[in-house]
């Protein structure tokens, strides 16, 4: 059988890792020959009856490499090469902001129906964080490096300061250390209790304090 045909360009599989020693995967024509370079090191292996293929790198630094690839079939023709981005990352994030607010007329209290929201901005883009707020638990939007939690009150909400808790972890899987307090010294207060009045009086200024004639003055003491 003659073929002259060259197998297409393998496929590279994109990848962010915290691994410094990433394997690398991809798709090509069933049983090529696959040479791997990333970082001017050279990698070989076969391609499975699938198509499928992988090799594993030597130690590589925290920065951002490109893997090219290339197949060569039974017949020895060769392929174009694929390239593929690979990310090695080992730095934890960290928030530089994280600051708490209510949507009362008194940004700093918060009664049953306000919505507490609390604002952070990590160091670099993660996945989306867990956030409990008034150790509760608070819906999360956002991406990339900004997201914002909110957390409306109840009346099962525990009074008194609402502490805040973020858990997140950058697009390499390295967690970052958990936080607990605002940036800018923002606190929100949970008052979600009807006050009462434990003491109501009535008097008038007349001789007989239980009456009141024109003129007389009526006092309400709570």
């Amino acid at each position: 059988v003659v073929d002259i045909t060259p197998p297409t360009a393998p496929v590279v599989n994109a990848l962010t890792t915290n691994n410094p020693t990433p394997t690398i995967t991809g798709t090509s024509e069933n049983g090529s020959a696959i040479s791997v370079t990333v970082n001017s090191a050279t990698y070989t292996t076969t391609a499975t009856n699938t198509g499928n293929w992988s090799v594993t790198t030597t130690t590589l630094a925290t920065g951002t490499y490109t893997a090219s690839v290339i197949a060569t079939d039974a017949a020895g023709n060769i392929s174009s090469a694929g390239a593929g981005t690979i990310i090695v990352d080992a730095t934890a994030p960290t928030l530089g902001s994280v600051t708490v607010s209510s949507s009362n007329s008194n940004t700093g209290l918060a009664k049953v129906g306000d919505v507490i929201t609390v604002s952070l901005t990590a160091s670099e883009s993660i996945t989306a964080p867990t956030v409990s707020i008034a150790s509760q638990t608070a819906s999360v939007t956002g991406s990339g490096s900004n997201y914002t939690a909110t957390y409306t009150v109840t009346n099962s909400t525990p009074q008194g300061a609402a502490g805040v808790n973020i858990s997140y972890t950058d697009l390499a899987g390295n967690a970052g250390t958990a936080v607990t307090s605002t940036t800018n010294s923002s606190t929100v207060v949970v008052d979600s209790q009807t006050p009462t009045l434990g003491t109501v009086t009535i008097i008038s200024n007349n001789a007989n304090t239980s009456q009141a004639k024109v003129g007389d003055v009526i006092t309400v003491n709570i």
